[in-house]
């Protein structure tokens, strides 16, 4: 494995975590039942794909998704205000998306081979 795969699986396991903990405190705040299957069920695992270092894989129960888009009316008549949806989803999994493509960018210096070199983490 090179020293560029090497820091991408990397950076995917940092942020996939990273991910899953940011999103977590979010249902944990904004959901008000208490099945806890939104937060037991998710998973965050790297795979491995030899061209480009690994695929980070979020995986969520598919009503997660909705309950991110669904917008809510106090009333039938949309004369009441209308509440926002749960914020569980959608910004998590962007930020970790815009996260991922600045540090692959961005972070892959000659101190972060060394360091990659220096532990052993790839043949290179």
């Amino acid at each position: 494995m090179s020293l560029e795969s090497t820091f991408i699986r990397n950076v995917l396991k940092e942020e996939g975590q990273r991910l899953k903990r940011n999103a977590g405190k979010a249902i944990s705040r904004e959901v008000k039942f208490h099945t806890k299957r939104l937060l037991d069920e998710r998973t965050v695992k790297v795979l491995d794909t030899p061209a480009s270092g690994g695929t980070l894989v979020y995986t969520v129960p598919v009503y997660n998704r909705l309950l991110d888009i669904k917008q809510e009316r106090k009333k039938k008549s949309g004369i009441g205000t209308s509440l926002r949806s749960l914020r569980i989803y959608n910004r998590f999994v962007y930020g970790a998306y815009y996260s991922i493509a600045f540090r692959v960018a961005n972070d892959f210096t000659d101190e972060v081979k060394a360091q990659i070199r220096q532990i052993g983490g790839a043949n290179g």
